[in-house]
C-alpha cells in the first residue's frame, strides 16, 4: 500500500475555523491459498485458489468548529473511510466445493457525519453528538451455501445512526467521576442477497450483528495524599443490551445475545515521577458474548 496524506486548517477567525484533509493510496493484494482437508492429502482432494486486487481511491474529511463561549465549541464533521477486500479460501474444487463466488470479497466505504457540541464549565466537562454513518458494500460475516463454510461477503447497503453523551468533573475533596452512553441503530438499508445468489440472508431494516442499541459507562476514582505520594483508587463499570449473532434467514445462525455488564477497579501508588498500579480487570468474570457457533451449526 503507498499513499499520501494531509490537513489543513483555516482561522477565519478568533472564534470559528475549518480543516480539510484528504488521503490518496493505492493498495495491491495477491493471495494464493492452499487447502486441504484432512491429513492424507495425497489421498484426498485439494483445493488451490488464488485471488488478486489492485485498488486506488482518494477519501475527504471535513471539519467546522465555532467557539461560542470561551470553553465550549460546536463542531461539525464530514469523513470518508475505506477497509480493504481481501480472500475467503473456500474450496473450488474436490468434495466440499464452492462456488468460486465465494472466494474474494470487496472493499467497504463509510461516510460518516457527526454534529457536536463540547466543552467545559467550571469543574464539569461534556460532549454530545449526533452521528450518521452511510456504509457501503459493508463486509459481513456468513456462511457458504452447500457446506457452511465461515466467509466473508458484501452485503449492498447499511447504516449507523445514533447518540453519544460524556459527562465526567472533579471535586476540591479529590473524588473524580465520568458517565457516558451511547445509543445505535445500525442496519441494512436494501435486501441481502448471497454472493452466489442461492438465498437471501437479510431484510432491509435487519440488525447488523455485534451492536449493542444502548452502551453504558460509568468511573468514580479518590484520591488520597500522604507526605511521600499519591494514592488514587479507581474503580469503572461498563454495559451493553442484547446484540445479534449473525446476519441470517436461518435458525442455525440467529441468535439474540445477552447484553452484559463489565467491572474493573485499580489502585495507584503516585510518587515522585513513577507511579505503581494494582490492578483487577472483569471482577466479576463476566463471559461477555459477542458471538457464538450455534449448536445447530457447529454440534
Amino acid at each position: 500500500e503507498k499513499a499520501i496524506y494531509g490537513e489543513l486548517t483555516w482561522h477565519a477567525s478568533d472564534t470559528l475555523q475549518f480543516t480539510g484533509g484528504f488521503r490518496h493510496f493505492s493498495l495491491d493484494a495477491d493471495t494464493t491459498i492452499n487447502q486441504v482437508t484432512s491429513n492424507w492429502a495425497s489421498l484426498v482432494d485439494s483445493s488451490h485458489s488464488r485471488g488478486e486486487r489492485s485498488q486506488s481511491k482518494t477519501l475527504f474529511k471535513g471539519n467546522m468548529s465555532w467557539w461560542f463561549s470561551q470553553q465550549s465549541q460546536l463542531y461539525a464533521t464530514v469523513s470518508e473511510g475505506y477497509r480493504r477486500g481481501g480472500t475467503n479460501g473456500t474450496p473450488t474444487t474436490g468434495n466440499f466445493a464452492e462456488s468460486p463466488a465465494w472466494q474474494s470479497y470487496k472493499s467497504d466505504t463509510v461516510r460518516n457525519y457527526e454534529l457536536g457540541v463540547k466543552g467545559a464549565v467550571n469543574r464539569l466537562s461534556y460532549n454530545a453528538n449526533v452521528f450518521y454513518v452511510d456504509w457501503k458494500d459493508p463486509q459481513v460475516n456468513s456462511s457458504t451455501t452447500n457446506w457452511g463454510f465461515f466467509a466473508v461477503q458484501n452485503a449492498p447497503k447499511a447504516s449507523t445512526r445514533g447518540v453519544e453523551l460524556e459527562l465526567s468533573g472533579s471535586m476540591e475533596s479529590g473524588f473524580g467521576w465520568g458517565l457516558g452512553y451511547t445509543y445505535t441503530e445500525a442496519e441494512l438499508e436494501r435486501d441481502a442477497m448471497a454472493v452466489d445468489g442461492a438465498y437471501l440472508y437479510g431484510h432491509k431494516g435487519d440488525t447488523l450483528p455485534g451492536v449493542p442499541r444502548h452502551r453504558f459507562n460509568a468511573m468514580g476514582s479518590y484520591g488520597i495524599e500522604f507526605d511521600s505520594g499519591v494514592l488514587t483508587l479507581r474503580a469503572d463499570a461498563y454495559y451493553q443490551s442484547s446484540s445479534q449473532n449473525a446476519l441470517s434467514l436461518n435458525n442455525k445462525y440467529r441468535r439474540t445475545l445477552d447484553g452484559f455488564p463489565l467491572f474493573n477497579a485499580s489502585a495507584t501508588w503516585s510518587q515522585g515521577g513513577w507511579d505503581a498500579t494494582l490492578w483487577i480487570k472483569n471482577i466479576g468474570n463476566e463471559e461477555g458474548i459477542t458471538g457464538v457457533y450455534t449448536a445447530e451449526y457447529m454440534g
